[in-house]
């Protein structure tokens, strides 16, 4: 009754250490996983609360381009008149 039929076991033959590691690293993993979801999630956050900004500092950006040509073409005419 003794042959080994291919089936895994669970003996005394491995150590108690093997097995409160092992617990011990699935444990930490899972405290890890825990700690970057909530970190993502708090960046998605901040991520979600500046996109109105975004669209609104392009259309201040395409208003200073505008003001700026027109001071460029301003200078332009000055210049020209002496």
């Amino acid at each position: 009754m003794n042959e080994d039929d291919g089936k895994w076991r669970l003996d005394r033959h491995i150590p108690i250490s093997l097995i409160v590691t092992i617990l011990v690293q699935t444990g930490a993993f899972v405290w890890w996983g825990a700690t970057t979801d909530q970190k993502v999630m708090v960046l998605k956050e901040r991520l979600d609360a500046i996109a109105p900004n975004s669209d609104r500092l392009t259309r201040v950006e395409v208003k200073v381009d505008t003001v700026q040509q027109s001071i460029n073409r301003i200078e332009g005419y000055i210049r020209g008149q002496k």
